[in-house]
């Protein structure tokens, strides 16, 4: 009986995934991680790290990104690899396992409205100021809920600009440790890039 070596690219199948996230948050940034995201998942890969690198974007599609990378059937851990901003920062903190580079920072701000050439009356003045309590209300909820940070804490995040670095971060129990990011040889690599 003679036995012939079956090629490398037949026999793999990668235990991780490596997916890099550089984009603002929108509908088309969010749609394509999670077309990715679907593909992992259809490669039976449970071991998901996603490499985050945003400026942040709507608040809508980060809470929406959040809600579906907590509900995937995957294991993700996410790094900030050197900024994570805004809503960016729900989006990270998706991760079971968070990390971030030692230069790594965080930007954190309260929910805002861009207004270009348009008319308010009282009424939908006051359904806007609604709709942005209610989604600073949404984004505190998951920094309560994943962070462990107390409200007076939240609230001063979100009072004003804020950037704090890796070792804040760790402080503040957003990441559970500080380190550089190693993408090890023979897993699968994505990259979204906008």
């Amino acid at each position: 009986m003679t036995t012939h070596p079956v090629p490398l690219a037949q026999t793999f199948v990668p235990q991780s995934a490596y997916v890099s996230f550089r984009a603002p948050v929108n509908a088309q940034s969010a749609g394509q991680l999670l077309t990715t995201m679907t593909h992992i998942v259809a490669q039976q890969i449970t071991d998901v790290h996603l490499l985050l690198a945003t400026k942040g974007g709507v608040v809508d599609d980060g809470l929406h990104l959040y809600e579906m990378l907590r509900a995937l059937p995957i294991e993700i851990t996410t790094y900030n690899v050197g900024y994570v901003e805004s809503i960016g920062n729900v989006i990270f903190l998706a991760g079971s396992r968070r990390y971030a580079a030692p230069t790594a920072n965080f930007m954190f701000h309260g929910v805002g409205l861009d207004v270009q050439h348009a008319h308010f009356d009282r009424r939908h003045l006051q359904a806007t100021l609604s709709g942005l309590k209610n989604d600073e209300g949404r984004i505190a909820e998951v920094y309560a809920k994943r962070t462990g940070l107390s409200k007076a804490q939240i609230r001063g995040l979100s009072n004003e600009p804020k950037f704090i670095g890796a070792d804040d971060a760790k402080k503040l129990g957003i990441v559970h440790d500080i380190m550089d990011v190693k993408v090890p040889a023979l897993v699968a690599f994505h990259q979204i890039v906008f």
